[in-house]
């Protein structure tokens, strides 16, 4: 897998601070908008970390041809892989102080009884992704 910064923001929104897919060649490959991200500021690598797996967890679709249009339902069970399986240990098993937005992320996590399909979660990811789905 690759992994390049990007020096600009993404097209579609600058609040996108990363993306993946397969290139041409076959190679799987994330991009991390740098401008998005130093936005968010301050980050850390705990924070760098979280975006890289969530990406990871979007490649893995896209391997499985699971692939098709983005959305809101997508990403919610994206956001709850990587909630569960990045953030919950940095929070709970290694006491790592999240950034914001993950500690925003892992409060709605634990307050949906970290289940994804549940209408708080849904509702949540869905409020994130507004200027995306447009």
């Amino acid at each position: 897998m690759m992994i390049t910064f990007g020096q600009y923001y993404h097209p579609s929104s600058k609040q996108i601070h990363a993306a993946s897919g397969i290139k041409p060649t076959g190679e799987a490959h994330i991009v991390l908008y740098i401008p998005a991200i130093m936005d968010e500021c301050p980050c850390d690598q705990a924070t760098i970390v979280q975006k890289i797996m969530h990406e990871r967890d979007h490649l893995t679709e896209i391997m499985k041809n699971e692939v098709g249009n983005f959305n809101a339902v997508k990403e919610a069970h994206f956001h709850a892989l990587t909630t569960e399986f990045v953030t919950v240990p940095l929070k709970e098993k290694y006491n790592v102080v999240l950034s914001y937005n993950y500690r925003r992320h892992y409060e709605a996590w634990v307050k949906s009884g970290k289940t994804e399909k549940s209408f708080y979660w849904q509702s949540y990811i869905h409020s994130l992704m507004e200027s995306v789905l447009k």
